[in-house]
């Protein structure tokens, strides 16, 4: 059993399951491998933070800042109250290998094969991409970040990620004492609740022709003028600054935006050639 197929029914059981039978659900996990699985993700991250501080400052060898970068800053020598422990940045590391990582490759996969699907939308954006570079050294995080530069690159990854959201189960929350009122319905306390993202963002209620792929409804195109941008959060929805997060707020993903960034640069790399 792969760590993402563990996690994703380690995280099923803890939130379907009655408490009474978690003990017998979490044996059955661990006799099909969980265990083991979770275990070697909790092993990499370790051995890769382990190796990473060993570095002098530790840096990347070839210079550059990456998260690792801050998080050793500020680790290296542990002294002061807002150093991290090497512990805390095993923690870190292991949130960051999952959510850092598999999001950024679920939106790139499903951004490639939505542009393979539709050949008229990948040579807009391969036109525009490439008009805005001269050459592979232009493209960094500096040109990611201005504002109202490749809004065709921009609708593309929003399109895509409402179509693939990097994080299709629910965030759930647990409904505090008391109960609660949701959507007109009275939940008892206790309960856990979320929102389906996938379900949400392909639904009819929310956005027309929601099983297409239509970077241009982003755009500000008058047809889909009756979307409902608040099932999904967004910034800016007609800017060509939209940056989604991988589920609605509240609860809305810090990382959004770095992983956004990493979208676009990844994208511009491949279009560019």
């Amino acid at each position: 059993m792969g760590f993402f197929r563990a996690l994703t029914w380690v995280k099923l059981a803890t939130e379907l399951l009655p408490p009474r039978v978690l003990p017998a659900a979490q044996r059955l996990a661990v006799a099909l491998g969980a265990g083991r699985t979770m275990r070697h993700h909790a092993e990499t991250a370790k051995r890769l933070v382990d190796r990473r501080m060993a570095a002098p400052d530790g840096a990347r060898p070839d210079g550059h800042p990456d998260y690792m970068s801050y998080i050793a800053r500020g680790g290296a020598k542990n002294t002061g109250d807002t150093a991290l422990t090497r512990e805390e940045m095993y923690a870190n590391a292991q949130v960051l290998l999952t959510a850092g990582s598999e999001t950024v490759a679920t939106v790139l996969c499903g951004a490639v094969y939505q542009l393979l699907a539709h050949p008229g939308a990948l040579a807009r954006l391969a036109r525009e991409v490439r008009a805005a570079f001269a050459s592979d050294a232009d493209i960094g995080f500096a040109s990611v970040s201005e504002p109202g530069r490749l809004e065709y690159l921009q609708a593309v990854l929003s399109e895509s990620m409402r179509l693939w959201p990097p994080i299709a189960t629910p965030m759930v929350r647990q409904v505090p004492r008391g109960g609660c009122e949701v959507a007109g319905y009275r939940v008892p306390e206790g309960a856990l609740i979320g929102v389906a993202n996938y379900a949400t963002t392909r639904s009819e209620r929310n956005f027309r022709h929601a099983e297409r792929f239509v970077p241009e409804r982003w755009l500000g195109a008058p047809e889909y003028a009756d979307d409902d941008w608040d099932a999904f959060q967004v910034s800016c929805p007609h800017s060509g600054c939209t940056l989604l997060c991988s589920f609605s707020a509240p609860l809305a993903c810090k990382s959004s935006k770095s992983a956004c960034l990493w979208n676009c640069v990844l994208h511009r790399c491949i279009l560019h050639q």
